[in-house]
């Protein structure tokens, strides 16, 4: 099993099912990132073999009946890459909950081994089903310009509206909370009325 595509499909067969065999497929740099984990407080990436295992190691902790269904793995014209869809179901243990999920798996390897994994997953139905918050879903930046604009004070052009929302401004404009204020994703700020 040396490609991508079989790498990735044993991925799915043995996380769960064996995981000393799927241990051996790991490369000792592998770099696995999970852009949506920081929503349920984990680490965005995971580097090293030990990081990973330790990671895998915790959830199959909590959870039991883990399972992958209905995976469908693409291979790229280039060996050394693949990318799947796969459904899967299981029991937290903790609460007692169902955990439903749909992954889309990235994965890149070199001799034989998976050296990097891109998971996306739905981090919503995660916090459901561990009870867990969603911890702030703000960027990087986003959270940059809150600071800046908190310790500057309103600068002229953060208290005008936004070119796309100016029209609807005038027509008595769109819904506004209870603040009555608009948030736009487009701007990145909102005003009041």
């Amino acid at each position: 099993m040396g490609t991508a595509s079989d790498l990735l499909q044993q991925h799915f067969d043995t996380l769960v099912a064996d995981n000393a065999r799927w241990q051996t497929s790991l490369a000792d740099e592998i770099v696995w990132e999970l852009p949506y984990a920081p929503a349920l407080g984990h680490p965005e990436q995971l580097s090293g073999r030990e990081a990973v295992v330790r990671h895998v190691t915790w959830f199959l902790g909590v959870v039991e009946k883990f399972r992958f269904f209905d995976v469908r793995v693409h291979a790229f014209a280039d060996p050394t890459a693949a990318v799947a869809e796969a459904r899967a179901e299981g029991l937290i243990k903790p609460t007692g909950r169902v955990y439903r999920q749909e992954y889309v798996v990235f994965l890149r390897a070199r001799a034989g081994k998976i050296t990097f994994l891109r998971e996306y997953f739905d981090p919503v139905r995660a916090a459901k089903a561990l009870d867990a918050p969603i911890v702030d879903l703000q960027s990087k930046e986003d959270t940059t310009f809150h600071r800046r604009k908190q310790d500057s004070g309103p600068s002229p052009e953060s208290t005008r509206p936004c070119s796309r929302f100016a029209s609807t401004r005038l027509r008595g404009g769109p819904p506004r909370n209870s603040s009555g204020i608009i948030r736009s994703p487009d701007c990145r700020r909102g005003f009041s009325s």
